[in-house]
């Protein structure tokens, strides 16, 4: 949001709005929208293909794990059906 203080030409940015503010002297001039800041100063493709990795990697984990969990279940079963 940018607030205007008194009739100063300066305009800033605040996160409270002009309902919370008990200045009077704050008045509302319009409603800003900001744009997500880069982060770490990585480029698109990069936040991306970091994305896509950490996607990538979730499934080879759950992947391995189900894969143990049923090797083992079945290992389970084949010693029960040897033993009968």
């Amino acid at each position: 949001m940018v607030v205007q203080q008194g009739r100063a030409p300066f305009i800033g940015t605040s996160a409270v709005s002009a309902q919370e503010s008990r200045r009077a002297e704050l008045h509302l001039v319009e409603t800003t929208y900001e744009p997500p800041r880069e982060l770490c100063g990585r480029s698109r493709w990069e936040r991306r293909y970091t994305v896509y990795l950490r996607i990538t990697d979730a499934a080879v984990v759950c992947d391995a794990v189900v894969g143990d969990i049923l090797i083992k279940t079945l290992e389970a079963v084949f010693r029960q059906q040897g033993a009968h």
